[in-house]
């Protein structure tokens, strides 16, 4: 159980002349809000975001994602929200 805020992380900043993927695992049990935003010098775009749950529905246990992103013409920060 999480007690208070979220948690996000935040990688260094980035340059990439050349597409990438991200890969990343995630297992969450509640209905949290759970996002992967990139962050260049004046703006914010949410690039992944956790599928949406149906009434009962749980998240699957380790669940592999991955986010093409493609070449970017200024540095960036990769930010994972999880609130």
């Amino acid at each position: 159980m999480r007690v208070g805020g979220g948690v996000e992380l935040i990688t260094p900043t980035l340059v990439s002349d050349r597409p990438f993927c991200l890969t990343f695992w995630y297992f969450i049990r509640d209905r949290d809000e759970f996002r992967v935003d990139l962050h260049s010098e004046n703006n914010k775009t949410t690039i992944w975001q956790r599928p949406e749950f149906g009434p009962g529905e749980e998240s699957k246990p380790w669940t592999q994602a991955r986010v093409d992103i493609d070449s970017q013409s200024s540095p960036f920060k990769v930010h994972v929200n999880v609130k």
